[in-house]
């Protein structure tokens, strides 16, 4: 025999059947449930308890993002375009002999606001095929310092011993440094004569 809480929906239905329309009345009851209206409402779990708060946390980030937006876009729009960095070039054409040194001369003048300590980094050099080749080089001043607006020459020296004993045309690419950072590019173009 069924328990009085077993039959309790069905009452319920019965009380709340408009005419006899049992449709509308379980319309009735889940809106009355909806509402609260039959009982308390359980006790939130953790999981429900942690998605409200991942919820509203949501909801607080978006709505910051929202108003951070509009600054961002007004602050960039402010700031002026970093300007491209500039690297001089510089081609110094030179004669040389195979089997001995070629000597070339160049200056070096430090056009910033500070003084500036000068390196050089010589390359790889490369004939006129694309063959790459190894020069041993030296500068002289070898690490000179500047003052604003100050220049001096250099003297560079390249040993062509077994390099192009038949001649022909050598590139040496040097990297001017100004405490450490690429300030000039130096293409030393060397017309190698043959060895007597």
């Amino acid at each position: 025999m069924p328990t009085a809480t077993a039959q309790l929906p069905f009452v319920i239905l019965d009380r709340l059947r408009p005419g006899g329309d049992p449709g509308a009345a379980a319309e009735r009851l889940v809106a009355l449930a909806r509402a609260g209206r039959l009982g308390p409402s359980p006790a939130p779990t953790p999981y429900r308890a942690a998605q409200a708060a991942f919820e509203a946390r949501e909801r607080r980030l978006q709505a910051e993002d929202a108003l951070a937006a509009p600054l961002l876009d007004a602050v960039r729009g402010a700031l002026p375009a970093p300007a491209p960095a500039v690297v001089e070039q510089h081609t110094v054409p030179a004669r040389g002999r195979s089997g001995a040194a070629v000597a070339v001369r160049f200056i070096v003048e430090n056009a910033r606001q500070s003084t500036v300590v000068v390196r050089f980094r010589p390359g790889e050099a490369t004939t006129e095929a694309g063959e790459a080749l190894w020069a041993p080089v030296g500068f002289a001043p070898a690490r000179p310092s500047l003052a604003p607006g100050e220049r001096c020459t250099v003297a560079m020296e390249a040993d062509l011993r077994g390099v192009l004993p038949e001649g022909g045309r050598l590139e040496l690419p040097v990297d001017v440094l100004f405490d450490g950072v690429l300030a000039q590019k130096l293409w030393v173009r060397v017309q190698v004569e043959p060895a007597p």
